[in-house]
């Protein structure tokens, strides 16, 4: 079957990175749901919005913002509807530099007993829809709502953290399989009872290929509902389908959204590590008089080489080698390490962390990213301790 085509191959005839560059500072979280009313509405409630970005498609313009509240950015947009579509904003709010994507909207509910408005949390999806399959291997279902752990190190677990919020607000919610599928006029009852016994509490139409999206590229993807119509009855029921209805309890579970987004930043997993240039190294050296003070005491306070280095000598050790930083979303340098090549041997020192972000596993993730700089053509790395070599110690 052609569905059975899958291809590994990253590199397409056309690549999302042929139009679009990504944006310098942008936050590594974004927002969206379906909803063009309950879009307007979460838009409007943000303090401070500036769009940065506008897809342009066919037959509608989508603007892109960026938001801030209580001192927190994110990246906010009205996604398109239907797995090709919506996939295709996915692929391209990626390549703007977003890493991770919480997104929200209706569902119908194939379980009568599912409240309106509850929260249904998806953790398989059956892809009864295309798109899916030119991103993952054919099956009938894919999991969904993982976590992509960055460089080897365990990330918390999104779902985890939006259960425990929702079970401090005591909203009501359900965690089951979905059913995706592209055509809602061909939801017929037989296929609908077909999938009740499959286990599905619920159908929408992007949840599936959004997945596979974003496990294909690497990224993080969350998604949830809000139960709407029922179809778990003699008769269609619409229940709270319309955009304008139930209003209010849509502006809370918006709410919830942008609060789960909060709780992930918090918890600091969007750290991004670069190649620093010149004008990084008087902060990359601040960091350094900060970090270092640990390791001083340790010496009885006395003023360690690193404590002493001179905006002369970092900058002689980054022309000879190299120098990777560390960034926050705020574009905040959090992080360094230096690395120089010496006859096939990779000598790695002043491995760096700020005092409020260590012990989150951000130094393994340096020194990981240091040897990766250099692996392809060396035969040994060598980590400088600081009781072998004073000047190049580490503050983990």
């Amino acid at each position: 079957m052609v569905l059975e085509e899958f291809s590994k191959e990253k590199d397409a005839i056309i690549n999302p990175c042929n139009f679009i560059e990504k944006l310098p500072g942008v936050p590594k979280v974004a927002i969206s749901c379906y909803s063009f009313v309950t879009f307007d509405r979460m838009l409007a409630g943000f303090e401070k919005r500036e769009q940065i970005w506008e897809f342009k498609v066919a037959n509608q313009r989508i603007p892109i913002y960026k938001v801030e509240r209580d001192g927190k950015q994110y990246v906010l947009f009205n996604c398109d509807v239907g797995a090709p579509a919506a996939a295709g904003c996915v692929e391209e709010i990626y390549q703007l530099g977003i890493e991770t994507m919480i997104i929200f909207g209706t569902c119908g509910v194939l379980d009568s007993g599912i409240d309106d408005c509850a929260i249904i949390i998806p953790d398989v999806a059956v892809r009864d829809e295309g798109t899916s399959y030119h991103y993952a291997p054919a099956s009938d279902e894919i999991e969904v709502n993982k976590t992509i752990s960055k460089d080897g190190i365990t990330v918390p677990s999104i779902k985890d953290t939006f259960i425990a919020l929702l079970e401090e607000t005591g909203i009501r919610y359900t965690i089951g399989k979905v059913w995706t599928t592209d055509a809602i006029y061909r939801e017929t009852r037989e296929k609908m009872e077909m999938r009740k016994k499959a286990g599905c509490v619920a159908v929408d139409m992007e949840c599936s290929a959004l997945a596979a999206v974003a496990q294909f590229r690497g990224k993080n993807m969350f998604t949830f509902f809000y139960a709407a119509d029922n179809l778990d009855t003699d008769e269609w029921d619409s229940r709270s389908l319309g955009n304008y209805d139930k209003i209010e309890e849509k502006d809370v579970i918006a709410e919830i959204a942008i609060q789960l987004a909060d709780r992930i930043t918090e918890k600091d997993c969007f750290a991004e590590i670069k190649k620093a240039d010149k004008a990084d190294l008087k902060e990359i050296l601040e960091l350094q008089y900060l970090a270092y003070q640990s390791e001083a005491a340790l010496f009885g306070g006395k003023k360690i080489p690193p404590l002493t280095e001179t905006p002369e000598e970092i900058e002689a050790e980054y022309e000879q080698g190299i120098i990777l930083k560390m960034v926050d979303s705020d574009g905040r340098i959090i992080g360094s390490v230096r690395a120089k090549e010496e006859e096939g041997t990779v000598y790695v020192g002043k491995l760096m962390v700020h005092p409020d972000y260590q012990k989150k596993g951000y130094g393994t993730r340096l020194l990981l990213e240091s040897v990766a700089e250099h692996s392809w053509r060396v035969s040994l790395m060598a980590l400088l301790h600081r009781n072998e070599f004073p000047d190049a110690g580490k503050s983990l």
